[in-house]
């Protein structure tokens, strides 16, 4: 795999060659890997419900461990999809972001109106732990 970066004004192009030239992953590869990102994603989530639920249940280790795994497998494959793209079509930078910018926030809109939903239902409660420090900057 070779990058040529354009050249500048004056100066031969500079020829990086990449130190393994690894096969791209097939379909099968690459959906193993996301369902691994996602067993990682969901380790935090139950984390996070059963340290809620649960008085004094805490594993940490779970959650750390989980955020690690998602965002090593998310950098990895992320890179790979930018070197297939640049390698079948050519790499856009403004068509990349557009992109990631459509993958996160169209399941983060309807999450956090979930939440602004269950959290102004929870306000009636007596219960609410954190009632009293409910404001609309938390």
């Amino acid at each position: 795999m070779t990058f040529e970066p354009p050249p500048r004004a004056g100066q031969a192009p500079v020829q990086v060659t990449a130190v393994a030239d690894s096969p791209p992953l097939n379909p099968l590869q690459a959906a193993w890997l996301d369902l691994l990102r996602g067993v990682a994603a969901q380790l935090v989530v139950v984390e996070h419900v059963l340290g809620l639920t649960i008085p004094g249940f805490r594993l940490q280790h779970l959650s750390h461990f989980g955020v690690a795994v998602f965002f090593i497998l998310s950098g990895f494959l992320i890179t790979q999809t930018i070197l297939e793209r640049h390698e079948s079509r050519g790499f856009s930078l403004r068509e990349f972001l557009v992109s990631r910018f459509a993958r996160i926030f169209t399941p983060l809109l309807p999450a956090i109106l979930l939440v602004a939903v269950l959290d102004a239902m929870m306000l009636g409660s007596p219960h609410y732990t954190w009632r009293a420090d409910y404001t609309l900057g938390t």
